[in-house]
């Protein structure tokens, strides 16, 4: 499902150029769920920047789904990534002007898709927010905000997930809650993730954990996170 093959990303600046990632591999199996932890500043939010065809690497190969993205051209990559990938965020990134379910049925209507409507409120009502379908933004606690954002992120069954500090923002017991609506997101719909986060119990709960460090990935075991 994600093949990632010696990416690099050098940022240049007066007088010395910034290596962010030196050549990082990463192999991902369909339905697989995966995390990378890491310090501040290593790199992970650049990483699934490259994942997300949001930045372009310097150097290296990433395959999603059996395409190449690191060259396509930007009408082709929105087009690939509207079909093949959600993306979850740390600060939501919801429209203030529209409603959950418009924020969620958007993408899907820009698509033409005629269930677009139905298919957000049936997304809308997995995360437990059925009593909200027409509130903004600003009537929603973070918590709420979140959930949204997970909704749009699965609506369109997507074959990879990206979650980058998804609960960051939010209260230990919000968080936990909804974590768990991502992880049972992700499990129903068999989609594989890739969850950057701080937490070393949510690292836990996924298949692989790996630590972002001096540009590359290294495998870690849960055992071996406090």
């Amino acid at each position: 499902m994600l093949e990632v093959k010696n990416l690099e990303k050098t940022y240049p600046q007066p007088g010395v150029d910034i290596q962010v990632l030196r050549g990082l591999n990463l192999s991902m199996q369909p339905g697989e769920v995966v995390a990378i932890i890491g310090q501040s500043g290593a790199g992970k939010s650049t990483l699934l920047s490259m994942l997300a065809g949001l930045d372009t690497p310097t150097k290296g190969e990433v395959v999603i789904a059996g395409q190449h993205i690191e060259n396509m051209k930007e009408s082709d990559l929105a087009r690939f990534r509207a079909k093949n990938l959600g993306i979850v965020f740390q600060q939501f990134h919801l429209i203030s002007t529209l409603t959950a379910v418009e924020n969620v049925s958007l993408a899907l209507e820009i698509a033409g898709d005629p269930a677009a409507h139905t298919q957000a409120v049936a997304a809308l009502e997995r995360v437990g927010l059925k009593d909200r379908l027409h509130h903004f933004p600003s009537k929603l606690s973070g918590g709420e905000c979140q959930r949204v954002a997970i909704a749009r992120a699965f609506v369109g069954k997507p074959s990879l997930l990206l979650a980058d500090e998804p609960s960051g923002n939010l209260d230990s017991a919000t968080g936990k809650s909804v974590m768990q609506i991502l992880f049972d997101n992700a499990k129903s719909q068999n989609t594989t993730m890739l969850l950057v986060t701080h937490s070393h119990d949510l690292a836990k709960r996924c298949q692989q954990i790996f630590r972002l460090q001096n540009g590359i990935l290294v495998k870690v075991q849960a055992d071996d996170l406090a």
